[in-house]
């Protein structure tokens, strides 16, 4: 059945090529999974004829066994003796359903939240990653530790940092779909290596607010270059501060954002100012663009949440760079209240800031479709100055 449905084709054709022959070359329509079902159907005659496992009497239980294709994370064939005695005894429990569906659940999420978005990563071969709001133990994501895949899926190739961004109990927030308990972080990797790391807490709102809102924090990871060589030929040792950040979004009237932008700001301008590089990447929850209604065509009135970033409060030395893709601006962020669709509000919440000694070359937003997240990653390339 195999060699008709799959060779019969392909020997015709050779031989009518080798040959010179005009031979008919039958067009036969591949039945999906051939292959499988022909290997079962065979492993189980096999084991039946050579007398080590009974013939099964139901006819039912045989074709569940040259169906199952869960199987094949087993390996390519198992056999049918193998798995006789699960098919024959199968006995189902509303517990053990619950395990499969969340073990299924975890694994999907694994997959779709995890894999997916390091996979994206690494298509862009960056020397420096920034993430945030990775899990290490929180109710929406089934209690995966993220942090431990993501190291687990960057290899050897890389350096990390990790800075807890808060330790939430319970967030109430939205009040439909609550958060939950929540443990979550930034995850700084480098190829190059990070001699010291810190984090560095941000004020948010009390009262009822921090109900809605979590703790913030940015980290800073060091890492010594050797600057590009100047008009003498040599090159001064210096260091490379990265700053890895998400701000607050849901705050009463601005000010605690801007208190947060003024301890950043701060911090960043004291290591310039000393001669350091300066690159900080992340999710600021601020309208970068400024005008990311007009450039996405999308109406803001009833999102208020990305207000642009004063321009006064930028320090002299340092610049904001928003990732803006040319030809199609693609947004960085959307909002998650809906389905993500032609309706959706969408902005430009993730980007970077860089000292005056760094040249920007390039940065954009990478279209994911936003099919694993409410973001899409930011990317920027960068060379160092003398």
């Amino acid at each position: 059945v195999l060699g008709v449905f799959k060779y019969m084709g392909f020997f015709a054709a050779t031989i009518s090529s080798a040959l010179h022959l005009s031979l008919d070359v039958p067009q036969i329509a591949l039945p999906i999974g051939i292959s499988f079902f022909t290997f079962q159907a065979m492993s189980y005659v096999i084991d039946v004829y050579r007398g080590q496992v009974a013939a099964q009497r139901s006819f039912g239980k045989v074709l569940l066994y040259i169906s199952f294709f869960p199987q094949l994370i087993a390996g390519p064939i198992v056999k049918y003796r193998d798995i006789a005695l699960e098919i024959d005894s199968r006995s189902v429990t509303l517990k053990e359903t619950a395990l499969g569906l969340r073990r299924f659940i975890c694994g999907l999420s694994k997959k779709i939240l995890v894999a997916n978005t390091m996979a994206v990563a690494a298509d862009l071969n960056p020397d420096f990653l920034l993430l945030q709001e990775v899990d290490v133990d929180s109710t929406r994501s089934c209690h995966v530790d993220e942090l431990a895949l993501t190291r687990q899926l960057a290899g050897e190739s890389y350096c990390s940092t990790f800075a807890q961004n808060y330790d939430s109990p319970y967030l109430f927030w939205p009040l439909t779909a609550p958060h939950g308990a929540n443990r979550a972080g930034q995850v700084t990797f480098s190829r190059c290596p990070i001699v010291s790391a810190l984090r560095r807490s941000l004020p948010i709102e009390e009262g009822v607010m921090k109900v809605v809102d979590l703790d913030r924090c940015y980290s800073v990871s060091r890492i010594p270059v050797t600057a590009p060589a100047d008009s003498s030929g040599r090159g001064e040792a210096r260091e490379l501060v990265l700053y890895n950040l998400h701000l607050s979004a849901y705050t009463s009237d601005g000010t605690i954002a801007e208190e947060q932008l003024r301890i950043l700001f701060a911090d960043m301008l004291a290591e310039y100012q000393r001669g350091s590089y300066i690159i900080a990447g992340g999710d600021f929850n601020k309208d970068l663009l400024g005008n990311s209604n007009e450039i996405f065509g999308v109406s803001g009135e009833d999102y208020t949440w990305a207000q642009p970033i004063p321009p006064e409060m930028v320090p002299q030395g340092l610049t904001i760079v928003a990732p803006l893709n040319s030809g199609t601006p693609v947004p960085s962020c959307r909002n998650a209240d809906r389905p993500y669709g032609p309706d959706s509000y969408v902005v430009t919440v993730d980007g970077f800031i860089v000292s005056d000694n760094v040249s920007v070359t390039g940065a954009w937003v990478q279209d994911t479709g936003f099919q694993w997240s409410d973001h899409n990653p930011a990317v920027l390339n960068m060379t160092l100055m003398p």
